[in-house]
C-alpha cells in the first residue's frame, strides 16, 4: 500500500539527532510523520529541496522581549514573530523586564499579556506546581492545552499534578496523550513507570521504566535525578532490557556516587 502524506520534503540533507544524510519527510496534519526514503509514497504537494540542508527547529536559550517595560525595544508578539522568522522555535525569555519576571505572580501578570501563549501558560503552571498549588497549576495545563492539544511536554507535567492529587487514572490517561505525541518522550514514559508503580502495577511499571532507558539512558544518571537511586524496580528494568537485547549490549551505567571522604582515625590519648 503506497504512504501517502499532505506535503513531501524530497531530497534534502536532514540533520537529525543521528546524524545527518539524504532523506525525505513526510508531513500529515502540520506534523512531521515521516523521514526516510519515500520514493513510492505521494503527497497533495512535494517540496524539492536538493542540494539543501534540513534543520530542526533552533532553540534560542537567551532572548530579551522586554515585555512589560521596556516595549520600545521589543515585545512578546514582534520578539515572538522574528524568532520564527529565523528557524527559532522555542526559546527562554530572560527575565529583566521592568518589573523584573521573578515571581509567580509577574509570570502570571506576562501570561495575561499573551494569553493564548501555551509555552507561557505551561511555565505558570510549572510555578504553581513548585509551590504546592496543583489545583492552579493543572488548570493552567489545561489552559495551554486547549491553545496546543498536542504539546507531549504539557501532557507530561498534567499527569505529573494529578498523580500527586492520587489521579491515578486520569495522570495514566495524561501520560498516554504525552506518549501518543512523541513516543520518543522518555520522561513520559518513566513517569508512567510511576504512575503504575503507585498502584502496585509491577509488571507495566517496568515495561514503562525499560522503554524509557531504552529510549534515554541519561535518565539513569543519579546526579541528575537522584529519585532514581530510590526506585528498586530498576534493576528489573534494565536486567529485562538486557535480556531483550539477547545479552550482548552494554547496560547503562549509573553515574558514580560522590566518592565519601576518606576516614581518618586520630590516636586517642589515654590519661594514665
Amino acid at each position: 500500500m503506497t504512504d501517502t502524506f499532505d506535503v513531501i520534503i524530497r531530497g534534502g540533507t536532514v540533520v537529525n539527532q543521528d546524524g545527518e544524510g539524504l532523506r525525505d519527510i513526510g508531513v500529515m496534519a502540520g506534523r512531521i510523520a515521516a523521514i526516510g526514503d519515500l520514493g513510492r509514497a505521494a503527497a497533495g504537494q512535494v517540496v524539492g529541496v536538493k542540494g539543501l540542508h534540513v534543520l530542526p527547529g533552533v532553540i534560542d536559550t537567551q532572548v530579551h522581549f522586554r515585555e512589560p517595560g521596556l516595549t520600545h525595544k521589543e515585545d512578546l508578539e514582534t520578539g515572538s514573530r522574528s524568532a520564527v522568522l529565523g528557524g527559532v522555535t522555542a526559546v527562554f525569555e530572560m527575565p529583566n523586564t521592568d518589573p523584573t519576571t521573578t515571581s509567580a505572580e509577574a509570570l502570571a501578570d506576562k501570561v495575561a499579556r499573551d494569553p493564548k501563549n501555551a509555552f507561557l501558560l505551561n511555565e505558570l503552571g510549572n510555578q504553581l506546581a513548585k509551590r504546592g498549588r496543583l489545583r492552579q497549576a493543572e488548570e493552567k495545563y489545561r489552559s495551554a492545552l486547549e491553545v496546543d492539544p498536542h504539546l507531549a511536554i504539557v501532557w507530561n507535567n498534567l499527569g505529573v499534578v494529578l498523580l500527586s492529587q492520587g489521579e491515578f487514572t486520569r495522570a495514566k490517561w495524561a501520560y498516554g496523550h504525552a506518549i501518543d505525541d512523541d513516543p520518543a518522550y522518555a520522561l513520559a514514559h518513566y513517569n508512567l513507570g510511576v504512575a503504575f508503580q503507585s498502584r502496585g502495577k509491577v509488571t507495566a511499571a517496568v515495561k514503562s521504566y525499560k522503554r524509557a532507558f531504552d529510549l534515554d539512558p541519561k535518565l539513569l544518571d543519579v546526579k541528575q535525578n537522584p529519585q532514581i537511586a530510590s526506585n528498586r524496580y530498576i534493576a528489573e528494568a534494565l536486567i529485562q532490557s538486557y535480556v531483550d537485547r539477547g545479552g550482548t549490549s552494554v547496560l547503562p551505567v549509573q553515574s558514580a556516587y560522590p566518592t565519601p571522604a576518606p576516614v581518618i582515625h586520630k590516636p586517642v590519648r589515654r590519661s594514665h
